[in-house]
């Protein structure tokens, strides 16, 4: 799904203001380069409205992401990280299942549409820096 810049400013300025979220981003020479919300519940985080920009794509920005929700969760008491990635989306299910993240065969339906499938991944997090796999 391709987001406008309206859509990114509003997914932001939503999760601002929630002390159980946080909203970080990666930048390139002072440019914005990739962000992602993370939303704690309960013993759970879930890493929402992922993004990384075309050129920076392959340099570390994902991971990068990825261990900043990790860590972050782990700090707010999580014991998992969760991602919802669309079925049709192949690099994208190799990017997080490479960074340890497991697919148990869970969709999402409500962020699911007619066409396309929102699957459900999940990565248990460990009490230390790192993943755990």
């Amino acid at each position: 799904m391709k987001r406008s810049d309206e859509d990114w400013r509003r997914i932001t300025r939503q999760y601002a203001g929630d002390p159980n979220s946080i909203t970080f981003f990666a930048f390139e020479n002072e440019i914005p380069c990739g962000m992602s919300a993370c939303v704690i519940a309960g013993n759970e985080a879930e890493m929402l409205a992922v993004w990384v920009g075309p050129a920076c794509r392959r340099k570390g920005v994902g991971r990068g992401l990825i261990e900043f929700a990790c860590n972050w969760s782990r700090l707010h008491g999580a014991k998992q990280l969760k991602v919802g990635v669309f079925d049709d989306n192949p690099g994208a299910l190799a990017f997080y299942r490479s960074a340890g993240f497991n697919d148990g065969g869970i969709t999402r339906p409500e962020l699911s549409t007619e066409n396309r499938t929102v699957l459900l991944l999940t990565m248990k997090l460990s009490r230390t820096a790192g993943r755990e796999g």
